[in-house]
């Protein structure tokens, strides 16, 4: 069995996805003709056990979410965070045709370092390209760049091009209450389009009580930082989409299983693509 059909085999059983745009089936040929390769290699990663908890950081639509719902089953526990009514609200309706409800608890917020208010920069309108590529203000120092990029753009569906969202992060007691009953949590994706790190620092509680999985994309050559600091918590770089010649990469990270062991710089050096 080739390695692609390994891939989607995951998603048997799964309901259809539904957006504005299309009804799309985790399975079927429009995701593989569609999805971007490093989406394809990350769907492999983003894995949860039976009975375990998840945390989707930008679930956007649900697309790993029900995935890792299924997985986990009625006695796990998945935390999902999207910021953009839209996505969010679509978010709630893929969850209710995959019967997720039970074990999924959605919060229309952004994560971050802190606690507060903040400005999400809407690209292009939220077209069925685009409708991922929002960032809140503040989360890289790309954003200047970026966000001259994204407010020169032409709305094609929404009225504003920046909203007021919810700043939160994981290490907050609301969501730790959640997680120290259960005394675990297996993975944490994120996918946040420049503020992975600053999820990260939000999350160090949560990474040194639990040591879950990371999955994230690298957005703007952030890899170095993010290994740097993952390092500096015992964790390891154990794949990175930089290895396959991803323009957009990922990376997924875990806790080195024995104490004082950094990465292998042979392997680190190779995923920078030297």
């Amino acid at each position: 069995m080739s390695r692609e059909i390994d891939i989607f085999k995951i998603a048997e059983g799964l309901r259809p996805v539904k957006t504005p745009w299309a009804e799309l089936h985790f399975s079927d040929p429009w995701f593989r003709e569609h999805a971007y390769e490093y989406e394809r290699e990350i769907w492999n990663h983003v894995t949860c056990p039976k009975g375990g908890v998840a945390v989707d950081v930008g679930a956007h639509q649900g697309f790993y979410t029900t995935k890792l719902a299924k997985e986990a089953g009625e006695a796990g526990l998945i935390l999902a965070f999207e910021p953009d009514a839209m996505n969010y609200e679509i978010l709630l309706v893929n969850l209710e045709l995959n019967d997720s409800k039970k074990n999924v608890v959605t919060y229309q917020k952004a994560l971050s370092d802190h606690l507060g208010e903040g400005v999400l920069y809407t690209y292009n309108g939220r077209t069925p390209k685009n409708s991922g590529k929002h960032f809140v203000r503040g989360s890289n120092q790309y954003e200047p760049f970026y966000a001259e990029y994204v407010k020169n753009e032409k709305p094609i569906c929404a009225p504003q091009w920046e909203t007021k969202v919810s700043v939160t992060f994981l290490d907050h007691p609301d969501f730790q209450e959640m997680l120290l009953p259960r005394g675990r949590c297996d993975l944490i994706k994120i996918d946040t389009e420049g503020a992975e790190l600053r999820v990260l620092k939000g999350a160090q509680k949560t990474l040194g009580r639990f040591n879950p999985k990371v999955v994230l994309e690298v957005h703007y050559n952030m890899l170095d930082e993010l290994n740097t600091f993952l390092n500096s918590l015992g964790y390891v770089l154990l794949d990175s989409g930089k290895l396959t010649g991803s323009d957009n990469p990922y990376a997924v990270f875990e806790k080195c299983k024995y104490e004082g062991t950094l990465a292998d710089e042979g392997d680190h050096t190779k995923a920078k693509g030297s």
